[in-house]
């Protein structure tokens, strides 16, 4: 059974649990959790007595596989409450909570899997990438670029431009030229600076994820 990633065209890996089906994308590198109907993947359902703070006793449908409580279920009879199975809140946590345990593990084996894959390419891909920005091919776009933006800094339009800028990695090695604008030094610093602005207070992580992102963009898996 394979589906559409929702990141990429690929098909995901699917991961069958005992709560959860998990999806695995190979290309991407990214997981999540697939939504189904049922609280979870193999339900069982069975009413309950689930007594309120104040120990008014209460009815409910309960999944003794995932936890999952449903709102309240209205009794046949004032007693019918004494013929149900009593299952406290803590009782019912303390299940769904194996539940994300699970799930946090598969996200930590998801997270695990991008950081490798980065501290593995990483270095290829900058060395591609430098040795891209000596070619013939590059200095012919960087050429044509610069001629076309009559050297003048496209983001202050005062200096002389003295590099271009890629606006994205998309389309890397076979850029069109709308992909690429010139600049001077100092407003190509400013722009770095704000990629760096913009992941100020982020986590080890949130960074990483952008660099692994922006990395499987450009060169692929």
């Amino acid at each position: 059974m394979e589906l559409s990633c929702e990141n990429c065209v690929n098909e995901k890996v699917i991961h069958k649990g005992k709560y959860d089906i998990f999806l695995e994308c190979q290309d991407c590198l990214k997981g999540c959790v697939k939504q189904i109907d049922s609280c979870c993947v193999s339900p069982e359902i069975i009413s309950i007595n689930m007594p309120r703070i104040d120990k008014k006793p209460t009815k409910r449908n309960f999944c003794k596989r995932c936890g999952h409580v449903s709102g309240l279920v209205k009794m046949s009879n004032p007693d019918e409450w004494k013929k149900l199975p009593l299952v406290t809140r803590e009782q019912a946590n303390e299940i769904a909570d194996e539940r994300y345990k699970k799930r946090r593990a598969f996200y930590a084996y998801i997270q695990n899997k991008r950081s490798e894959y980065f501290e593995s390419k990483k270095e290829e891909h900058t060395k591609k990438y430098h040795e891209y920005l000596k070619s013939p091919e590059w200095k012919d776009r960087r050429l044509r670029v610069l001629n076309r933006d009559k050297y003048i800094c496209q983001a202050c339009l005062i200096n002389e431009a003295t590099q271009v800028h890629h606006l994205t990695y998309d389309r890397i090695f076979k850029e069109p030229l709308f992909d690429l604008t010139s600049v001077c030094d100092s407003c190509h610093n400013s722009i770095h600076n704000i990629e760096i602005e913009i992941f100020k207070g982020s986590s080890e992580d949130q960074i990483k994820n952008y660099e692994i992102n922006k990395l499987l963009k450009v060169f692929g898996p």
